[in-house]
């Protein structure tokens, strides 16, 4: 059906010859299509006046509307242009292309359309509504509820000026004056199933969900209202709720209603795996394929669920088929960035992140994992800016005021400017007081001191870390650093072997073991942990300058040159690179620092 605004055109349809007029009079219950061919029958009316031609053109127009999408949008401003030309006193052309110009923020143009749309129909019923709009566009919230309230007292009946005045509301954070107006709306269109369908939507736009459920359940009770739409609707506010039995019941029945949509086996999947049904979920994704097999929406799901199961390689395989389909879509883009830093290609998930950043995704999730990306890269200032834009966004983000202090950190290490060191403490008491009693905060603490040179204060930390849960993984790694770098190797190898026990497959903690042992003067032992290591993640750098110092105490002098070498190779960009720099001076002593 089309927005109720667009039968203001029937008004100007009594200007026609009778006929017409009928015609098009019976097209405000019909779809779309249905209002395109009378006004198309219309148009092929034999000795049209320039001013009918235009009256035609502007339903064409508000036709278009209803159909929604960039190319119809383009498509109404074009024949609202084409009408104006025909016949400039054609208000009703004015006003809906004014309307348009407002949603592209092109507010002269806007105006100058609003303003002879009042002029030429008067005190008309979606007047008052378009000017909220346009106020409400511009950012003036209070003038638009002024409007909205001006319309609604001329013409109380009217729905849309209150769904407007709703969504106005809350973005003035006046929820409870917002669903306040929706309830009624609700109350009004109880019986139309389309006005329904879309009305809901804004409940899900505003965060009402629960509110929208009352609704919907008392039109799915009845069968005048019940449809495949209104079920996939309130599936996935359960699913958002993480009701994933009603979702998936709600999917259900929406399937049986409508078996050739795609987007509810999709989603019916996703509550599959929420229920740890994964062999149903996978087959909802094959059905879904079955019927849009260009729908990146399934490979993205399937990534998801590969994530989960098999982890990260075989689920970026997923994102990238999504990705080839639509290279727009931010999730999918975020999903592949972690996937990408999680296997060790930093650059890649920049690549990603921006793009999504580029794209409109301002979420400071976003800017947090990219400079989670920059730090791995050691491009420590655009990491340090990345992550102060997340907090700025989001001045509750915990774990990007820990990750800022981890920069402060690393840069001090650089400068030795010590009001760096100030600055990331700053940040961890941020931390500490957003999460009062988390462990992770303690972690980023002891590591800090760590980073900055203060193992004395770094190791009670790991030891109250301990004493609170002593499977801490983390903990037992960061303190066995600390307990290497004061050379009390010994101790390291046993709080490193304990971790090791925990999570046998944690890169970094085989290649302290391993650095550990070495330099006990254990090098057979040490070679088997840092081999582990390079299999778990081959483009660890520190690794490879370990296994070339292991390898030269074990004689291996050729395989030591080529392990500090790769290291050389592979940080060629990478000029602030511990890793880098202790192989550069391995190659100086060996005499086999190439030349480029």
């Amino acid at each position: 059906m089309l927005p109720r605004f667009v039968l203001i055109a029937l008004l100007f349809g009594l200007m026609l010859q009778p006929t017409i007029a009928d015609d098009l009079k019976r097209c405000q219950n019909v779809t779309v299509a249905g209002w395109l061919d009378a006004c198309n029958r219309a148009a092929a009316t034999p000795d049209l006046t320039a001013k009918q031609r235009a009256i035609i053109l502007t339903m064409r127009g508000a036709a278009e509307i209803g159909k929604d999408g960039a190319e119809s949008i383009a498509n109404a401003g074009r024949l609202f242009t084409e009408a104006l030309k025909l016949d400039d006193r054609n208000g009703l052309a004015h006003l809906l292309l004014g309307s348009l110009f407002v949603e592209k923020q092109q507010f002269d143009q806007a105006l100058r359309h609003l303003e002879m749309g009042r002029k030429l129909l008067g005190k008309h019923r979606g007047i008052d509504n378009a000017f909220g709009v346009y106020e409400r566009t511009k950012g003036n919230l209070t003038a638009a509820i002024a409007y909205f309230d001006a319309e609604l007292r001329q013409y109380p009946e009217n729905i849309q000026p209150r769904v407007e005045r709703a969504w106005t509301h809350h973005l003035a954070n006046k929820n409870r004056s917002a669903l306040r107006d929706m309830d009624e709306v609700m109350r009004k269109i109880r019986d139309d199933r389309s006005l329904l369908e879309n009305h809901i939507l804004v409940y899900q736009r505003m965060g009402a969900i629960k509110e929208a459920l009352p609704h919907l359940d008392f039109a799915l009770a009845r069968p005048k209202t019940r449809s495949a739409k209104l079920y996939q609707i309130r599936a996935d506010i359960h699913l958002e709720l993480q009701n994933y039995k009603q979702a998936r019941d709600d999917f259900t029945e929406s399937l049986l209603l409508n078996g050739n949509n795609a987007d509810a086996f999709i989603d019916r999947a996703r509550a599959h795996v929420g229920l740890k049904d994964y062999k149903s979920a996978f087959f909802d994704l094959s059905q879904a394929e079955i019927l849009a097999p260009k729908n990146w929406r399934i490979f993205a799901n399937r990534g998801r669920f590969q994530e989960d199961q098999n982890g990260c390689r075989s689920a970026l395989a997923e994102y990238n088929k999504s990705l080839e389909l639509d290279p727009k879509s931010p999730s999918v883009l975020f999903w592949a960035a972690w996937c990408e830093d999680t296997l060790g290609n930093p650059r890649k998930a920049v690549e990603h992140l921006s793009a999504a950043i580029e794209l409109g995704s301002k979420g400071a999730v976003f800017f947090n994992n990219r400079g989670y990306a920059y730090q791995a890269m050691l491009e420590f200032d655009l990491a340090l800016e990345d992550y102060s834009k997340a907090i700025q966004i989001d001045a509750k983000y915990e774990r990007a005021y820990r990750n800022r202090a981890t920069i402060y950190s690393a840069k001090f290490q650089e400068s030795g400017d010590k009001e760096l060191i100030s600055k990331g403490l700053a940040d961890l008491d941020a931390a500490q007081a957003l999460a009062p009693g988390s462990l992770d905060v303690l972690n980023s603490r002891a590591t800090f001191y760590r980073r900055a040179g203060q193992c004395e204060k770094a190791i009670p930390i790991y030891r109250n870390v301990l004493d609170r849960d002593k499977k801490n993984s983390n903990a037992m790694g960061s303190l066995g650093l600390c307990l290497i770098e004061k050379a009390q190797y010994h101790d390291a190898v046993i709080i490193i072997e304990k971790a090791l026990a925990i999570n046998p497959k944690h890169a970094s903690n085989l290649n302290n073991l391993a650095w550990a042992k070495y330099k006990m003067g254990l090098p057979n032992e040490a070679i088997g942990h840092v081999e582990h290591s390079l299999v778990l993640d081959p483009s660890s750098l520190a690794a490879l300058d370990t296994r070339g110092n292991v390898r030269l105490a074990l004689g291996d002098r050729i395989g030591a040159i080529d392990d500090f070498r790769q290291v050389l190779v592979r940080g060629a960009n990478l000029k602030k690179s511990q890793a880098v720099a202790e192989s550069r001076k391995r190659l100086e002593e060996l005499g086999a620092l190439p030349e480029n």
